[in-house]
C-alpha cells in the first residue's frame, strides 16, 4: 500500500475503528490461553446455567463450561478457518483466473462455465453439499468454504489480467522476446493484487458467516470443540435460562464479519487508482 493509500486510509475513521476491532479479536486468538480462566472444555456441572458473575463474566452453559473461555478460544477456531480457507481459495481461485485469461479459447470457457455454475449455488448450500461428501471437522469445514470463495476470485483476478493483457505495452513485451511466466509475473499478477487484496479482506467476513452457518446446522466443527456457530446453535436451547450463552457468540460474529466489511471498503476506497493523486 503505498504512502498516499494509507493516508487515505487512515482518514476514514470508520475502516480504522473496524481494524482494531479486528486486531483485538485477533489479539484475543494469540492469547487466548492467558485470557480465559478456565479451559474451553473443562467442565463443572455443579455451576451449570449460571448468568455472568466475578466468576464466570459471560455465565456457564448446561455442563458447566465457561462461557468467556470458550468464546475467546473460539475464536481460534473461526478465525482459523476463515484466513485459512480465504488463502486457499485466493490461492486456487487466482491461479484459476490467470491461466483462463492468458490462454483464453476453451481452457478460457471450461473454467469460467465451471466457475458459473459454482456461483450459481447459495453459498451455504454448496458448503452444505461438501461437508455432506468430506465429512465433519475443521479441515473440512476450511475446504468447504474455500470452494465457496474460488469462484469469486477466478472472476476477479481474470477480469484484471485481461485488462492488463490489452495493453500496448504487454504487446511491446512479447515483441522483444519475453516469456509467458515473466509476463505474468512482472505485469499481469502485481496489477491483479490490488482488487485481490481488496476482495479477500470482504471475503473473510463471508467465510466466518458461512463457517459459523454449517457449525450451526451441525454440519461444521463439531462439540465439545469451541466455536462460534456451534455455541450459537446450543446457546439457542438456552436462551430462556442463559439468554447470554446466544447472545456472545451471535454479537462476535456480527462484529467480526461487519469490521471486515467496512474495512474491505475502507481499502477499496484507500486504493482506488482515480484518487492517487489526491
Amino acid at each position: 500500500m503505498s504512502t498516499h493509500a494509507l493516508r487515505r486510509f487512515r482518514r476514514n475513521k470508520v475502516a480504522m475503528a473496524s481494524a482494531c476491532v479486528l486486531a483485538g479479536f485477533f489479539l484475543m486468538a494469540g492469547l487466548a490461553p492467558y485470557l480465559s480462566p478456565y479451559g474451553p472444555l473443562e467442565q463443572d456441572l455443579a455451576s451449570n446455567y449460571q448468568g455472568p458473575s466475578q466468576a464466570h463474566p459471560l455465565g456457564t452453559d448446561e455442563l458447566g463450561r465457561d462461557t468467556w473461555s470458550r468464546l475467546v478460544h473460539g475464536s481460534r477456531v473461526s478465525l482459523t478457518i476463515a484466513v485459512s480457507s480465504v488463502i486457499v481459495g485466493v490461492l486456487v481461485g487466482a491461479a484459476l483466473g490467470l491461466i483462463a485469461a492468458f490462454y483464453g479459447s476453451w481452457v478460457d470457457s471450461v473454467i469460467m462455465r465451471l466457475m458459473d455454475i459454482m456461483l450459481a449455488l447459495p453459498g451455504i448450500l454448496l458448503g452444505i453439499a461438501i461437508v455432506v461428501v468430506l465429512g465433519n471437522g475443521v479441515i473440512n469445514t476450511i475446504v468447504a468454504v474455500a470452494v465457496f470463495s474460488v469462484p469469486t476470485f477466478a472472476r476477479l483476478a481474470r477480469g484484471s489480467a485481461l485488462t492488463v493483457l490489452g495493453l500496448d505495452y504487454i504487446a511491446a513485451s512479447r515483441a522483444t522476446g519475453a516469456s509467458s511466466l515473466r509476463i505474468l509475473a512482472g505485469h499481469v499478477v502485481p496489477n491483479a493484487l490490488t482488487p485481490l487484496i481488496v476482495q479477500s479482506t470482504l471475503q473473510l467476513g463471508s467465510a466466518i458467516l458461512i463457517a459459523s452457518g454449517l457449525s450451526f446446522l451441525g454440519l461444521g466443527v463439531q462439540p465439545p470443540n469451541p466455536e462460534w456457530g456451534a455455541m450459537l446453535s446450543k446457546g439457542r436451547e438456552l436462551v430462556r435460562s442463559t439468554p447470554v450463552a446466544a447472545i456472545a457468540p451471535g454479537m462476535a460474529i456480527t462484529l467480526v464479519v461487519l469490521s471486515f466489511s467496512l474495512v474491505g471498503d475502507g481499502l477499496r476506497d484507500a486504493l482506488d487508482p482515480k484518487l492517487e493523486r489526491h
